[in-house]
């Protein structure tokens, strides 16, 4: 009999029910899908289908750029063994669909790449394992980013692998295939990736009944129909600067995206090891958590180093500590003594600004995400950290600075729950919409002062280790 059996000998039931009824019901756990494509929405595709197990469970319109992720379906659903197929439709005929295989033992985060050039491609004769498309080829059902150790060699692991497009197009490494992004065109027109920039279907410029209708040249969402404005103030006048940029933050930039990032602080150097300290978070460890932050490293170490320390010692030390190991140039991590984990290509130490987020599932793995990509994962069993609370130190081990790391760090942020790689992709460059399951995050923006304000409000913290001036101080810098 399986541990994880709803009914066992001796407990909760009665006789020879217990042969033949469960205790309670089956858990059910939530099954999050999100699409990434290089088709465009709405030119190439207007309806994605998602089902499960052959029974349809959403069907949407999508809306936007596609080839960051858009979501697709949410389901709570019984776990196990689960088949996803996500389709897309042109109206009614279908354009291309992806299988995958999901296995479902906690919320469970599914994401499904599709590339232009799987359209027409027929794993089904493929031969056994080879049921789903990735880059024009068939590939294993079960090959994702979320499960790469299922997947072939990849294509490419970074933008620069890939071949280029049309002129208005940007080649993009995404789940080991290669994507080409469509980019900006004049008004009333849109970037095929293939083919360039095109007319974009329904576009009436000669048409427009408004005060200004020689100017009229933009698509049909700001044209003639709606167009009351006064002169030059539509898509005819607008240089690039209208609605997919102009209800932005006002801060963008080609690595931070749309966060307003004018300063980051400075640890783990010095005599003293400059450090920071973020009070009294709750324990991460036995269960989900993410943890995420821009980084630059400054000094590269020659031997063991740590940024970020989370511990205490119960009998032996518990809780997240990450940084490097015997100087070799990979992310050493743990949640407590032992086991500890490393992961090859889990740090980039070439003096740029990186994103590193660290995720742990309910289920216990463990994965790594460098600007958004997956450069690891392993199984960890969950630990027990006695549920108490203690400080972050930055720059160091603990609050003595053992093992510094000289690096440059803003945006850290702190969640109870394991963020999705669509969510870590998205939100690595942007503000956040949604604080659900967010422990803390600081910017580190602030100008001057001791304090590292929390977004949340709930846990501000201090250069150094108190909230007066003192030689462990770190040190805020600017970020050009």
């Amino acid at each position: 009999m399986q541990s994880g059996d709803r009914w066992t000998l001796g407990f909760g039931c009665w006789g020879v029910f217990l042969a033949l009824f469960a205790c309670g019901d089956d858990p059910r756990y939530e099954l999050i899908v999100d699409l990434k494509t290089d088709l465009v929405p709405g030119i190439e595709f207007d309806q994605v289908v998602t089902s499960l197990d052959g029974v349809v469970i959403d069907t949407i319109t999508p809306a936007g750029d596609a080839i960051d992720g858009i979501r697709v379906a949410s389901a709570s659903i019984d776990g196990g063994e689960r088949e996803v197929v996500v389709e897309l439709f042109d109206g009614a005929t279908p354009v291309v669909a992806r299988r995958s295989a999901v296995s479902v033992r906690s919320t469970t985060g599914l994401t499904v790449v599709i590339t232009r050039d799987c359209r027409g491609v027929d794993c089904s004769s493929a031969g056994p394992g080879l049921e789903a498309c990735l880059g024009g080829r068939c590939v294993p059902d079960t090959c994702t980013p979320e499960t790469p150790e299922f997947c072939p060699a990849p294509d490419c692991v970074m933008d620069a692998d890939c071949p280029t497009g049309a002129s208005c197009a940007t080649a993009r490494c995404i789940g080991g295939a290669c994507l080409l992004e469509g980019g900006d065109c004049a008004p009333g027109e849109f970037c095929h990736p293939e083919r360039g920039c095109e007319a974009r279907p329904g576009v009436d410029a000669g048409t427009d009944a408004g005060t200004d209708a020689g100017t009229d040249a933009g698509p049909m969402e700001m044209d003639a129909g709606t167009d009351t404005g006064p002169p030059g103030m539509d898509a005819g006048m607008d240089a690039g600067t209208d609605a997919g940029t102009d209800a932005s933050t006002g801060c963008m930039s080609a690595t931070f995206g749309t966060l307003c990032v004018d300063r980051a602080i400075h640890v783990g150097f010095g005599t003293g090891v400059a450090t920071a300290t973020l009070p009294l978070m709750p324990m991460v460890g036995t269960g989900p958590f993410t943890i995420e932050v821009w980084f630059r490293n400054v000094t590269t170490p020659t031997g063991t180093a740590v940024w970020y320390s989370q511990r205490r010692r119960v009998g032996s030390f518990v809780g997240p500590l990450l940084g490097m190991f015997g100087g070799r140039s990979n992310l050493f991590a743990q949640i407590s003594d032992t086991p500890n984990h490393e992961f090859p290509g889990g740090l980039v130490l070439d003096g740029g600004w990186h994103h590193l987020a660290y995720v742990r599932d309910g289920g216990g793995m463990l994965r790594v995400y460098i600007d958004g990509v997956m450069t690891g994962s392993v199984v960890s069993a969950p630990r027990d950290t006695d549920g108490g609370a203690t400080n972050i130190h930055l720059g160091g081990d603990g609050s003595a600075g053992s093992n510094p790391w000289d690096v440059e760090l803003h945006h850290l942020r702190v969640w109870e729950t394991a963020r999705t790689q669509m969510e870590v992709e998205r939100f690595m460059r942007e503000p956040l919409d949604d604080t659900a399951g967010l422990l803390a995050e600081w910017t580190m923006q602030e100008e001057t002062g001791q304090m590292l304000l929390d977004t949340l409000g709930a846990r501000d913290g201090v250069l150094g280790l108190d909230d007066t001036v003192e030689p462990r101080d770190a040190a805020r810098v600017p970020v050009p």
